[in-house]
């Protein structure tokens, strides 16, 4: 099966050790002093720092060990594209295609997302004798309600009244590259990973997102079948997003449903909300105390944050979404002012129930004026589509009250537990923030735990992690050396895309 690649865009250069140690560091602790002179201090504390036995049990590495992991790292390399072949997370859920390229650049993982769409209409007309009927296709609740006021116009208006529900022209192909543009673009190349193997440090994998569907029958290399219900511009029939797992483990029996809308920014979830200060005071406008209350409660932080799979720790810079404040300020010195309704509104929001407003709160000036801006996060708003992707790359929920449904977690409680900590990577709590997998469109760290499990599967090294690829330290050398000058015979470098 041909695998298509695309190169890594590097953001940093590569870096790839061109030379050995010409001597082997030595292995006994008296024979510090003589690597301090041949390595420098840098180097023989970096080493020191790493080993956890005493240098007599657990020697130094040596020029003999460098080269052979060297040679091994090359080797595999050589060995080519690992896959492609459909994966199955732990999770029991979604399902999707992995590759991994180790020879383009610092090395590709190739996420593959394919689907068979079907287009249906979210209300249908049916006539009889001259009568118009309006009929719901789409479960959507909205969609009934829509039904019931087309039957209540007079007969001659039903038809137009329906048209909007029903698919026309363009649109089949606009949704379809809607859908696999703003997968690809929403999940792809936000983190790196890289090998943690002795001296493979420059062994990375840059992660791609490819999304093919089409229209008709689901065949056996698709993922999913997707079924996408028509309604109309700016809203109409609200979402529908979902997806079900069918068969647990097999990677190709999933079902996604969604919206025509569903591929564009949600307007029933909002991030952000604007209240008014009383003028030249420091109190919030009466109208805009129930916005206040109600923000509280819906972005409550889960009490327990995000937790490091390596010291069971919470990540304290992960463990709460911070609340962004852009106050506006008056009179003679209108930025204190405004500081000073920034606390104000603090304090409102703990009393509302956000406990924690004061470490997360940050306040931004906003210019003069009465207004305040309340911002969760990146306060970007979600796209259906990509967070049911989400689930096909085996994520679950981690919305709460008050955007319920049968699936809402508990506040605070782990989604996946284990998940996260498994990968050594933070594991995902329910709560309602931007993360992708709540109500916002953040992919965080934790999101890309399923990827990291299908690396360690493809490639067959286990001993990858979070992060960029670093630049190899060869024994006797104080820092990673340079790129090594193309040499006659080196292949040429691959495209940016390109057939493996």
């Amino acid at each position: 099966m041909s695998e298509r690649v695309r190169e890594p865009e590097p953001e940093q250069p590569q870096q790839q050790a061109v030379q050995e140690s010409s001597q082997a560091a030595p292995p006994a602790v008296q024979h510090v002093l003589a690597l301090q002179q041949g390595m420098g201090n840098a180097a023989v504390a970096r080493l020191l720092a790493s080993q956890s036995n005493t240098l007599a049990r657990d020697p130094l590495p040596t020029g003999d060990d460098y080269q052979r992991a060297r040679n091994a790292k090359e080797e595999y390399v050589r060995g080519g594209v690992r896959g492609p072949e459909d994966y199955a997370p732990s999770t029991n859920r979604g399902g999707f295609g992995v590759a991994y390229v180790p020879q383009v650049g610092f090395g590709a993982l190739n996420i593959h997302l394919r689907g068979a769409v079907t287009f249906k209409p979210g209300i249908r007309l049916i006539s009889l004798a001259g009568r118009h009927f309006a009929m719901a296709v789409s479960p959507a609740p909205a969609v009934a309600q829509a039904v019931s006021a087309i039957n209540a116009l007079p007969n001659a208006d039903r038809p137009a009244a329906a048209a909007p529900w029903q698919w026309a022209g363009a649109e089949e192909n606009d949704f379809i590259s809607r859908f696999q543009a703003i997968v690809e673009s929403s999940w792809q190349r936000k983190f790196d990973f890289r090998c943690t193997r002795q001296f493979w440090g420059d062994l990375g994998a840059a992660v791609n997102v490819i999304v093919n569907i089409h229209r008709g029958d689901k065949t056996d290399a698709d993922h999913m079948s997707l079924t996408s219900y028509k309604v109309p511009p700016g809203g109409g029939g609200g979402t529908v997003g979902v997806v079900r797992s069918r068969a647990g483990r097999d990677p190709n029996d999933n079902e996604m449903v969604l919206n025509s809308n569903d591929v564009l920014p949600r307007t029933d979830i909002s991030l952000r909300r604007t209240v008014s200060f009383d003028p030249n005071a420091d109190t919030i406008a009466a109208a805009g105390q129930g916005v206040v209350n109600d923000f509280a409660t819906r972005f409550q932080t889960g009490g327990t944050g995000p937790i490091c799979g390596t010291c069971g720790e919470e990540i304290r810079e992960l463990a709460s979404t911070p609340i962004n404040l852009h106050v506006q300020g008056y009179g003679a010195d209108p930025e204190v002012a405004a500081r000073r309704r920034f606390d104000a509104a603090v304090a409102a929001l703990v009393a509302a129930g956000m406990a924690d407003a004061a470490t997360r709160a940050r306040f931004h000036y906003d210019g003069e004026g009465d207004r305040m801006r309340l911002v969760v996060g990146s306060g970007e708003p979600q796209v259906v589509a990509a967070h049911e992707a989400g689930h096909m790359f085996g994520l679950a929920d981690e919305y709460t009250a008050p955007f319920t449904s049968t699936s809402a977690g508990t506040l605070g409680n782990q989604s996946d537990p284990g998940l996260g900590q498994a990968q050594g990577l933070p594991a995902a709590v329910d709560e309602n923030t931007d993360s992708m997998m709540s109500v916002g469109n953040m992919v965080k760290p934790q999101h890309y735990a399923t990827f990291l499990e299908a690396l360690k599967h493809i490639s067959t090294i286990t001993e990858w992690e979070l992060g960029t690829p670093t630049g190899v330290v060869p024994p006797g050398v104080d820092g990673p050396l340079p790129t090594r000058p193309r040499q006659p015979g080196d292949p040429q470098p691959e495209p940016a895309t390109a057939m493996a």
